[in-house]
């Protein structure tokens, strides 16, 4: 049986325990198979030929994957790192729009935050979390592992350089970034997507958002929901 103290394990020692459980794992393969392999990329055609402790031990491994990938971060609030934005690497530097201001898209009511910038080979890229009129953001909540809990994230539309003209910038808030990550990612060149991914948003949560209990035991969960602003703010 998993013993649940593991819980209370840094990340650090959880990824030094999987990586023992691999160890041990390739132990188990070389003496249970009579195949020639590369223990490097663990080929498993040979499947057919582990022993009984060789399947347990991968299926332990998924598990404290599962539960514990997402916990690189224990921080009240902060989200796991996979998800986080760019803010570390683009923090210091000059963009036409900087991390926490508030934008309005063009001739509308439609606001948004600016809270991820990123880089390809289409240029750059401004992350808007939009809000409602009540200014509530655009949230996403996914399943953390086995647990009854849930990741809270956003909703993400990035706009295009090009697109840029498509918004005003109002005003700028302080975030606190480590809060903020990123649920879905949604591109947009120009004012039409964006209204288009606006009005989306807002159609997807009038639904009620599905239980974090429940959302692994279902193929289509309602993961949108909508988080106060107050939630990133910088203290």
């Amino acid at each position: 049986m998993l013993d649940f103290r593991l819980f209370d394990r840094s990340y650090s020692e959880i990824r030094n325990l999987t990586k023992k459980i691999w160890e041990i794992l390739v132990i188990h393969l070389i003496r249970d198979s009579d195949k020639k392999y590369d223990v490097m990329s663990l080929d498993f055609r040979y499947c057919a030929s582990f022993s009984r402790l060789s399947m347990k031990l991968i299926l332990l491994n998924i598990i404290i994957w599962t539960l514990f990938s997402c916990s690189e971060n224990s921080n009240v609030g902060s989200v796991p790192e996979i998800f986080r934005t760019n803010y570390e690497k683009y923090k210091d530097k000059k963009f036409e729009l900087q991390f926490g201001d508030l934008v309005q898209i063009h001739n509308t009511k439609f606001k948004g935050i600016i809270c991820d910038i990123s880089e390809d080979e289409g240029g750059k890229w401004y992350g808007i979390i939009f809000m409602d009129s009540q200014e509530r953001l655009f949230g996403r909540n996914i399943p953390s592992g086995f647990s009854n809990d849930c990741i809270k994230l956003f909703d993400f539309t990035y706009l295009n350089q090009n697109g840029i003209n498509s918004i005003t910038k109002i005003s700028n808030i302080r975030l606190d970034n480590s809060k903020i990550g990123i649920g879905s990612r949604s591109p947009a060149t120009n004012k039409q997507e964006l209204i288009r991914d606006y009005s989306n948003g807002i159609k997807k949560r009038k639904h009620k958002e599905t239980p974090c209990i429940e959302k692994i035991k279902i193929l289509d969960p309602i993961n949108e929901n909508y988080r106060v602003l107050d939630e990133i703010k910088l203290q």
